[in-house]
């Protein structure tokens, strides 16, 4: 399951259960709202502080990415990315034919946005926090680039990020991004006390 030192057993198999559920929940919201056998899964990758990030993908690499601000009693930001390559040939299932920049940019924006939807929507249930967050601003960058500036927008201090493996398919043809949890360090001690307070 890659690198989570930072994470006991029982902290694992809980956002991985989170994870997993929110990954089931979004195939269901994507094949509706494409008419396409969309499946979504999602595993939880590492835990690590935010300096060791550049390990799990390639700082130089082109991704396309989502961002959506947390606010309520958790605060921070996701951030979906996908190489850029990788959708560039996988978004033909989902917008077959020539399309154009807008509609692309708002198949992918559709796509972050139930990803991170489910995911703190199975979070807030399970701590009973309220957690809302912003429409997903989408942009293109090297990967190194494109999280460096979500941490600036983080307006509290954040030392840690969860991140999931999330792997889309349709029809066996696959394409693997990831979700990255990053939220503020009051955030993260919240939640700690909420849920895993036995």
């Amino acid at each position: 399951m890659g690198d989570n030192r930072n994470f006991d057993e029982k902290r694992l198999v809980v956002w991985n259960a989170i994870a997993e559920k929110g990954s089931q929940e979004a195939s269901e919201a994507l094949s509706r709202l494409f008419n396409l056998p969309v499946k979504m899964m999602g595993s939880v990758k590492a835990y690590l502080p935010i300096p060791e990030v550049s390990r799990v993908e390639n700082p130089e690499e082109e991704v396309l990415g989502a961002r959506l601000v947390l606010t309520g009693d958790v605060t921070g930001e996701i951030l979906f990315i996908i190489p850029v390559a990788a959708w560039t040939s996988w978004k033909c299932h989902l917008l077959p034919g020539p399309a154009s920049l807008d509609l692309e940019t708002s198949a992918f924006a559709e796509v972050s946005n139930i990803a991170g939807a489910f995911f703190t929507m199975n979070l807030s249930n399970k701590t009973a926090l309220k957690m809302n967050f912003t429409p997903p601003e989408v942009i293109q960058d090297m990967f190194a680039t494109a999280f460096e500036d979500t941490l600036v927008q983080i307006s509290e201090e954040a030392h840690d990020v969860l991140i999931i493996e999330t792997r889309l398919s349709i029809s066996g043809d696959e394409v693997q991004g990831y979700l990255f949890f990053i939220p503020s360090q009051s955030s993260i001690e919240l939640i700690t006390r909420k849920f895993f307070a036995s």
